[in-house]
């Protein structure tokens, strides 16, 4: 695999850790935002606080997904590399198989 190559593979690593990482993030603010909300629940009450807590809870449900969606995104991410990697391995032993025939022909 030429330097190119693996600069490019490693990138798709990177940018799925980094994915990763901002998935911890999300994660610890959703969780920020489900402690405040709970923590209301006491004092908030009527109808107003139901459709309140209810849109919160849509929200953090909604949310949870984009952040799951977040770890699914980074683990095509690195299955993409492993792949891309392979292929480039394949094309470049073909090319070489290929030039050798050619040379042993002239």
């Amino acid at each position: 695999m030429t330097v190119t190559q693996q600069q490019r593979t490693g990138a798709q690593r990177v940018a799925a850790g980094r994915v990763r990482e901002q998935r911890a993030v999300f994660d610890r603010d959703l969780a920020a935002v489900l402690s405040e909300a709970q923590s209301l629940r006491a004092t908030y009450q009527g109808p107003a606080a139901t459709a309140f807590f209810a849109l919160v809870g849509q929200w953090l449900d909604d949310a949870g997904a984009i952040v799951r969606d977040l770890e699914g995104f980074a683990e095509r991410m690195d299955r993409q590399e492993v792949d891309v990697a392979a292929q480039q391995e394949a094309s470049a032993s073909g090319f070489t198989r290929a030039g050798h025939r050619l040379a042993t022909r002239f």
